[in-house]
This record gives structure tokens, sequence and C-alpha cells, in this order.
């Protein structure tokens, strides 16, 4: 009996792995930066973006949603890609975005990717994390901190873009 309940509870963790959160609302948000060239590995370099609009109102009332409705944020998908092409991003070694309102000691992870391939291309696909972020979208702006751990030195001063997207759930 306990080989059949541990076999149960294995097949639904394994056939629910890689489907997509299941959201009420989306708040998408696009953010570019630049990254520097001479990058130390050995140390974690960190940018903080600041006064980022929150639309949360907006895109709430859009898909028909009311804060009644809202349970929970938290990260949903996220993408890190070169603003021009030809820009391999095979020197990042790790990368975590979280997320703020005032004070940026309390910030909290929304995405992250550990081990980054050394044969990535021009973009990165970042995991969401699943701690509740609403408390960071209560004002008219936020921010987010990015965290870049290097494997070696970008050879240029490369343009980046941040596509992120919270889920309202």
């Amino acid at each position: 009996m306990k080989k059949i309940s541990l076999l149960l509870l294995l097949s639904f963790v394994f056939n629910n792995c890689g489907k997509e959160l299941v959201t009420i609302a989306d708040l998408p948000h696009v953010t570019q930066f630049e990254i520097p060239v001479g990058l130390n590995p050995f140390t974690i370099w960190e940018l903080t973006i600041e006064n980022i609009p929150n639309e949360r109102l907006a895109r709430l009332g859009a898909a028909n949603v009311t804060e009644e409705e809202v349970e929970k944020i938290v990260g949903k998908s996220g993408r890190l890609s070169t603003i021009f092409s030809g820009v391999n991003l095979d020197f990042i070694q790790e990368i975590t975005i979280e997320i703020f309102s005032e004070n940026m000691e309390d910030a909290t992870e929304i995405l992250h990717r550990e081990q980054v391939r050394e044969d990535t291309g021009e973009a990165i696909v970042l995991n969401p994390s699943i701690p509740d972020v609403s408390r960071h979208l209560e004002g008219e702006t936020f921010g987010i901190v990015i965290r870049i751990r290097a494997r070696r030195s970008a050879t240029q001063n490369i343009p980046m873009q941040l596509d992120f997207t919270l889920g309202v759930l």
C-alpha cells in the first residue's frame, strides 16, 4: 500500500512539472539596462532599477479582476535578452531578479536562473520563484534588483532587456 501511495504521489509531482502557472491576471513589465564591460567574476554584479511604474490596478481592471479576488502575486516568467543580435551571454553563470517597494534591503526574489549553460545564446529564460510579492506592489512605483554572477568578464558594454511577468493568483 505504501508503494502505491508513493507511486501516485510521484506521478502527480512529475505530471505537474514544467506546466505553466495558471493565473487570473498577468502583470507584464519590460525594462532595459546595460551590463558593463569588465565584470569581476569573483564578485556579484548588482544593478538597482527604481521607479518602475506600477500598473497593477489598471491591469487588474482590464482583466476584470477586483482587489478582493487577489490571493497573492508571484513571479511567473522572465526572459533576459540582448538588444542587439550577435552578443552571446555565455559569460553569465547565475542571475537573480528581486522586487522591492521602498527599501531595497527588503527585496523578494521573483525570478532566477542558476548554472546558465556556457553555450547559451542571446537570451536566458528565467525560472519563477513562488514567494508572494503583493506587498511590494501597493504603491505607485516599485524597484527591481538584478544580480549577476559572471563566469568571466563581458568583452563589451551590452545593452539588455528584461521582460518579466508577475502572475496574480
